[in-house]
């Protein structure tokens, strides 16, 4: 027979513990295990994992300690144990190197930000938007705390000039003027008979945001001319100010443009209304282009989310609900955000891997979550193409640390 404790109503043999010796004559430990006597009745597997990574002392292992710890608990053990052990194995993980060639990826600076992907390629209008979860978005008579009533988007990054076409836009949409629910589908612009845009364009040698509207247009697009601004760059805070029900101001950096409306026409803006945030490619060229946003609010709502806030790690689902026709197309990079991967079919089953040399006889390629607390590396298909996000806490200490994909081994 054993000693045993009991604690919170268990009765155990103790807390049985692995370890090894260190260089400075110390002893460190795997982990343990509480060895709960109506478990361990016979011969039991233990199995506990270990990670030179985060502990050095196991990167060399020359003895080993096994640890029946008595003072573990209160009270403690107390006689005799007897303690049998057989068959002890050090295993490494198969699916952590490689020194098969893996296929290079390209990576691109992340940024803790909210990304829309242009990653639907089966025609260049697909819409990728997030809407609010509420309806109650409307400028009209200033909302709860009157005017002036702002829509702002803060935009990180964007594509190059060069993609024309390619925009980030905004539509107002009032519900009793959507002919289909309001989350029913991505092309709520076009659906709706009445409604409100505002497009950041990129036009070849400059970015142009426009702002215009419809009413009694179904199955069109915004026809009506508002206010239209142009930049040389993009980055930054876009926003619409009204300053009462009809007259406002489109305003980018130094750049504005005032607008006023017809009073009948903005009367039929008042809530229910949503607004949708979002991309679209307008080109071939600008497939898979991106866009980050940090932060969109709207006056007198609850809508003010800095998704570039280093507590966010998710879209708040309270807020918003995705509208797009690939939803995986928006995603929010999280805080330690630090590249971004992506390849394509066949080849999306691949992993990613990380290698500190590419020197003939160097360690191999290992799976990144070895540096992040064996916590997978988030990844996604989108479209033709997987996209994987690597953190900050995925990449090895020191100056080197290359990046591909690899079959997963089987």
């Amino acid at each position: 027979g054993s000693a045993t404790s009991v604690n919170g109503g268990v009765t155990n043999f103790g807390h049985l513990e692995f370890g090894t010796g260190t260089p400075t004559f110390g002893q460190t430990y795997f982990g343990g295990v509480d060895t709960v006597t109506s478990v361990y009745t016979n011969w039991t597997h233990i199995s506990i994992p270990i990670s030179a990574i985060s502990n050095p002392d196991f990167t060399n292992i020359y003895t080993l300690i096994i640890h029946m710890f008595g003072p573990y608990y209160s009270p403690a053990l107390s006689g005799n144990t007897t303690l049998w052990i057989d068959n002890i194995k050090f295993v490494g993980r198969t699916n952590l190197a490689t020194t098969e060639r893996p296929i290079v990826a390209p990576l691109q600076k992340a940024t803790h930000a909210l990304r829309f992907f242009a990653g639907d390629t089966s025609a260049i209008y697909m819409r990728e938007n997030i809407a609010t979860a509420y309806d109650s978005m409307s400028w009209i008579d200033g909302g709860m705390f009157g005017f002036p009533f702002t829509y702002a988007i803060t935009v990180a990054n964007f594509p190059d000039k060069v993609y024309q076409g390619y925009e980030y836009h905004m539509f107002l949409v009032p519900l009793n003027y959507l002919r289909y629910g309001a989350y029913d589908n991505s092309f709520v612009d076009y659906d709706a008979t009445n409604l409100m845009s505002l497009r950041i364009v990129a036009n070849t040698t400059n970015y142009v945001g426009i702002l215009s509207y419809k009413v009694n247009s179904p199955s069109g697009n915004a026809n009506l001319p508002l206010a239209t601004i142009g930049s040389t760059t993009v980055a930054g805070q876009w926003k619409v100010t009204f300053n009462d029900n009809v007259s406002g101001t489109l305003t980018y950096g130094t750049n504005s443009a005032s607008f006023t409306m017809p009073a009948p026409d903005a009367a039929t803006f008042a809530d229910p209304l949503v607004a949708y945030f979002g991309i679209q490619a307008n080109n071939t060229n600008a497939y898979w282009q991106s866009t980050d946003i940090s932060q969109i609010t709207i006056s007198n709502t609850v809508i003010d989310d800095n998704f570039s806030s280093p507590v966010i790690f998710n879209l708040d689902t309270g807020n918003w609900t995705v509208v797009a026709s690939i939803p995986s197309c928006i995603w929010e990079a999280m805080p330690g955000a630090r590249s971004w991967m992506n390849w394509t079919v066949p080849e999306d089953t691949y992993t990613p891997v990380v290698s500190t040399n590419l020197h003939a006889g160097s360690p191999g390629w290992l799976d990144p979550a070895v540096y992040n607390g064996n916590i997978p590396v988030v990844s996604a298909l989108i479209g033709d193409q997987r996209w994987a996000l690597i953190l900050s806490n995925n990449v090895p200490a020191g100056k080197s640390a290359f990046f591909a994909v690899r079959k997963p081994l089987q």
